[in-house]
């Protein structure tokens, strides 16, 4: 027979684990250097800021307004509305509370608890407000990196163009595209998703573009630079991380693409007559298995031809009402791609999915690279 834990122990329990790895130290920043440093972020760039660092006793109401203002402005419009209206209600609360109390002459302890209550609510409130903006505006900074680390507007060489355009689902993201000059005057085109989304797949993302960087210089065909590539990422990258891609090597001169599909979802070809071809993959996944072969495939781009790359976000984007875009609305778009140039291709097919989601948020990062082949009767466009 087992006999029940008592009440007492079961507090004692309770407390011991509710308390674990809590230190005095730990309990005192909270209300001196955390303390001070989020009043320091609220205020920051503020004249407050002047105030609060060294006459902040001085004129206390004056100050703690002139706090909750600089912190209200931080928020969202929404948010600042819903705010304001819960301090009203509850200074409102209070007022009324007071003044009943002092027409019986007998102050209720429980007012008392009730603003240290508030007091220590909002305190905490505060500090993870705080952590959060800190954290939003890093995201952004690396947002800003992310987006400068990837090729703008569209390279022209010769009878070529090639553009892409990336929307990640979060601040930052792991699709990504490159579009790489060589000194043999052939272009280097690469697309890529990494597994998983946000802050980590972002850096993985970051290390696979500066290792294809790296080896730029040594004119690795697409089948080389694949394997140089999946080797790297097995030394490198968590086993859980793999990135799809395809690896496209263009040849201006004759249109002639040899490229490696390590994974990603088929690239489509458009002809200048309208037919569509899908390039199946030729390999798997980079950072998978050291044992992992690349075949390297070959097709050629006639003038007002184009080859469009995309990641999986743009055919799983769903609707409202649960439909995927999927492959059928790129054969919808494709219609009208004739003529295009390849920068607009590239915007209408972003454009068309956003649409299709009607501007619900994104799981997934939406990008598009297009490589097309200028037409015979086409003027150059603009370089960029």
């Amino acid at each position: 027979m087992t006999t029940r834990p008592k009440f007492g122990d079961r507090t004692r329990d309770f407390i011991d684990v509710y308390t674990r790895d809590l230190t005095v130290r730990d309990l005192q920043r909270v209300f001196t250097r955390d303390t001070r440093q989020m009043v320091t972020f609220f205020t920051q760039g503020t004249e407050q800021e002047q105030v609060t660092g060294r006459q902040l006793l001085r004129h206390p109401f004056r100050n703690a307004r002139q706090f909750f203002v600089a912190f209200a402005m931080r928020l969202t419009a929404a948010r600042r509305l819903i705010y304001a209206g819960a301090v009203i209600a509850f200074l409102v609360g209070m007022f009324d509370t007071i003044r009943l109390a002092s027409q019986d002459d007998n102050w209720d302890d429980g007012l008392v608890k009730l603003l240290v209550a508030f007091g220590l609510i909002h305190l905490l409130l505060l500090l993870e407000v705080a952590d959060r903006l800190t954290l939003k505006h890093e995201l952004n900074v690396a947002r800003d990196i992310q987006r400068a680390m990837l090729p703008a507007g569209t390279l022209t060489v010769g009878d070529l163009e090639a553009h892409g355009e990336t929307q990640p689902a979060n601040t930052v993201g792991g699709d990504f595209f490159d579009i790489l000059p060589r000194a043999d005057g052939q272009v280097l085109l690469i697309l890529g998703d990494v597994a998983g989304k946000g802050t980590p797949a972002a850096l993985l993302m970051a290390l696979f573009l500066a290792m294809t960087r790296t080896l730029l210089d040594d004119a690795l065909e697409p089948a080389v630079l694949a394997d140089r590539l999946n080797e790297q990422l097995m030394r490198h990258a968590p086993r859980s991380r793999f990135i799809t891609a395809v690896i496209a090597l263009c040849d201006p001169r004759s249109g002639q693409v040899r490229y490696v599909n390590a994974g990603q979802n088929p690239p489509l070809v458009r002809r200048a007559s309208g037919r569509l071809e899908w390039l199946a993959p030729t390999g798997m996944a980079l950072g998978l298995s050291r044992k992992a072969v690349y075949a390297e495939a070959l097709l050629t781009l006639a003038p007002g031809d184009l080859l469009l790359a995309y990641s999986d976000g743009i055919t799983e984007a769903e609707s409202p009402a649960g439909a995927s875009f999927d492959e059928e609305g790129l054969r919808v778009l494709a219609d009208q791609m004739g003529g295009l140039r390849a920068g607009l291709v590239a915007r209408r097919v972003i454009d068309e999915v956003t649409a299709h989601t009607d501007d619900a948020r994104l799981f997934d990062d939406l990008t598009v690279l297009v490589c097309r082949r200028r037409g015979e009767d086409e003027s150059p466009p603009p370089r960029a």
